[in-house]
């Protein structure tokens, strides 16, 4: 019988190796200078690690709680946003009911009036539009617009904006073309009308354009054959076009070569005021660029084209 000095002289029937001829519990697990390093880097890296996952989390919830607060602060300034158009809409109509409106205008609740050809407007228009362009031109249909509350704004512009500023209202008649814009869009509008807003970047930044020169503005013109079914006026032929002949508010102006960063008329250092309407030539033709809503009044809606006259439209 074997006997061992940490087991005893019984193992309850096992027999140590020669090899492991000691109790296992005795065994000396220490470790090399080489494996307390490894375990040490070891040790190390899950620490980096740990705290990375755990600066992590917090900068991920600091985000996600910033990103609430700004949804917050968002969603309030939308709902006043919205409190102020519904106030200043209900402003508007009632300004628009106190507003005397122009001599021209007929009675009813149409926003868009035809002009017929037996009337002095028609054949107004008419001339106007051919100082610029071709003497072929011929208006196939004109309409007057009769938006009583953008009327109002307009005015509003023009009396209290200008007018007390004792700026020189400076009104001038000036084209406009849509493009891809249905003109309804802007026509039928009970707030803003022309909105710079949605403007694209032109020569000058991005602004509401006007033309001096309708043939300038006919490059940019409607085409009433891409209206809808449902459109507010019938389609038009394949060669017509439309265009708005608006009222602007130029006020004090400032002629400016091409500077596609504009944002806003720059300062006039003798008032310290910003210059109202930036003047430019392009196209053969002036042109006025406004970065704010509520200066110009779309008087006209022309669909016309050009060649021969056809006695049936």
């Amino acid at each position: 019988e074997v006997c061992f000095g940490s087991w005893g002289c019984s193992n309850n029937g096992l027999v140590p190796s020669d090899t492991y001829a000691i109790n296992a519990t005795s065994q000396d697990f220490s470790l090399s200078k080489q494996e307390w390093a490894v375990v040490g880097i070891v040790v190390g890296v899950l620490g980096i690690v740990t705290v990375f996952v755990f600066l992590m989390w917090r900068r991920d919830r600091r985000t996600i709680s910033e990103i609430q607060e700004n949804t917050d602060a968002l969603n309030e300034l939308y709902q006043t946003r919205d409190e102020t158009n519904k106030e200043l809409d209900s402003l508007l109509k009632r300004r628009a009911a106190l507003q005397e409106k122009p001599d021209w205008w007929t009675e009813g609740t149409d926003t868009l009036v035809e002009v017929e050809s037996t009337e002095e407007q028609y054949w107004w228009v008419l001339d106007k539009m051919r100082e610029s362009m071709a003497q072929n031109t011929h208006i196939s249909k004109l309409w007057r617009i009769q938006n009583s509350r953008l009327w109002a704004y307009y005015l509003f512009h023009k009396d209290e904006r200008l007018s007390r500023n004792e700026v020189d209202p400076n009104e001038q008649y000036v084209w406009h073309g849509t493009s891809h814009t249905d003109p309804a869009v802007i026509y039928n509008d009970r707030l803003d009308g022309f909105m710079m807003q949605t403007a694209s970047r032109g020569f000058w930044g991005p602004g509401t354009y006007f033309a001096a020169n309708a043939e300038y503005s006919k490059s940019f013109s409607f085409r009433p054959k891409n209206l809808e079914a449902n459109a507010d006026r019938p389609q038009g032929n394949d060669d017509e076009h439309e265009m708005l002949l608006t009222k602007l508010l130029v006020g004090r102006e400032i002629y400016l070569p091409m500077t596609s960063g504009l944002s806003a008329p720059p300062v006039d250092h003798s008032t310290g005021q910003r210059y109202n309407t930036v003047v430019g030539t392009t196209g053969e033709s002036t042109v006025f660029v406004v970065y704010e809503n509520g200066r110009a009044y779309p008087n006209f809606l022309i669909r016309f084209y050009i060649g021969e006259q056809d006695q049936d439209r």
